[in-house]
């Protein structure tokens, strides 16, 4: 077997064993079994050691990193919106692959260019190039040019996406703790506990969280990063179109799900269905102010006016948009470091 092939069955296969360790304790969770859960995640410290040493040898060989990215994903990467999706569907062959890919991902980009690449950029020769392509050979010898400053602009980028990442699924988290000790919703506790596991499979940050405090998720929210509260007391141009960026396309695949989950024949399914998507819509309009939410409500206005016919996603809907006010106060610890790129 090729050895990408190899490295890659290894992490699915130690991946595929965390996802077991998760569901123990989300079953755990759900019939109010917590003496259990301390058990359950020391069988899963133990599986992450050996997937940390994988990782931790792949961070010297990033060409091989990319082979095994590009093995698990020849589509191309996936993007937030659409693991939320695979997280609400409870795809879990999936989740195991995007697990991988994030860990992978993390890796590429919080690597510096390799010498060949930024050699690449300084042996990019514009005569090279027929007179026809001009313009490209101009850009070139730009980027020639500007090699370290590329390196350093995609640093910076890097780091802004993984923030606003970081904060988003930070606030869908503690969302969904929320609606876990709803009474209302304890014929349903079971699933929104797993679908919680799947939060930690595969997103690090989370993950580390929920193993450090016995998988209790918190009952408050902090945005950890610069980038998300800097945004919200004095926004820039770049970092609040990353941000709508990110989350209108959220908002845009929840509701289609909220069509998706119309078409559902099973009550308890479609009960998921619909409270997952409420939970990442309210979280998405946490980042919003009120001016900015009714110019989404009369972008996305007749697709709000079709769903409204169906009662159980009118209901939703307005869960959504009149809890918003009350919901925008969770994340009450913004960090202003102004350092954050420094």
């Amino acid at each position: 077997m090729t050895y990408y092939k190899f490295i890659a069955s290894r992490l699915s296969l130690l991946s595929s064993r965390v996802l077991e360790c998760y569901k123990k304790i989300a079953e755990y969770e759900a019939n109010g079994l917590t003496q259990a859960i301390p058990d359950a995640i020391n069988e899963a410290r133990k599986i992450i050691a050996e997937e940390k040493q994988i990782y931790d040898e792949l961070k010297e060989d990033t060409r091989l990193v990319k082979e095994i990215n590009d093995y698990l994903f020849p589509q191309g990467e996936l993007f937030l919106p659409d693991e939320l999706e695979f997280i609400k569907r409870q795809y879990e062959n999936d989740l195991i692959l995007i697990r991988v890919g994030r860990r992978l991902s993390n890796i590429l980009l919080s690597t510096p260019f390799e010498e060949d690449e930024i050699e690449a950029f300084n042996n990019l020769n514009p005569d090279d190039f027929p007179d026809d392509m001009s313009d490209l050979a101009d850009t070139l010898q730009e980027l020639n040019d500007r090699s370290e400053d590329i390196e350093e602009a995609f640093s910076e980028e890097a780091q802004l996406i993984m923030a606003i990442e970081d904060d988003i699924i930070r606030t869908i988290l503690v969302m969904l703790n929320n609606y876990m000790q709803n009474e209302d919703n304890a014929d349903i506790k079971a699933v929104l506990a797993k679908l919680k596991a799947y939060l930690a499979l595969i997103y690090p940050d989370i993950e580390k969280y929920l193993l450090d405090n016995n998988f209790a998720a918190p009952s408050f929210l902090v945005w950890n990063s610069y980038i998300t509260g800097n945004s919200q007391a004095s926004p820039s141009i770049n970092i609040k179109s990353v941000i709508n960026d990110y989350i209108v396309d959220i908002i845009s695949n929840q509701l289609d799900a909220y069509y998706d989950a119309i078409d559902e024949t099973e009550a308890d399914i479609k009960k998921v269905k619909i409270a997952f998507t409420e939970i990442v819509l309210r979280s998405c309009m946490i980042f919003f102010t009120d001016k900015e939410i009714e110019a989404i409500r009369k972008l996305s206005e007749e697709d709000l006016n079709e769903l409204a016919i169906e009662p159980d996603i009118n209901a939703s809907l307005n869960e959504v948009f009149k809890n918003r006010k009350v919901d925008s106060t969770l994340p009450y610890i913004l960090n202003l470091d102004p350092t954050f790129f420094s």
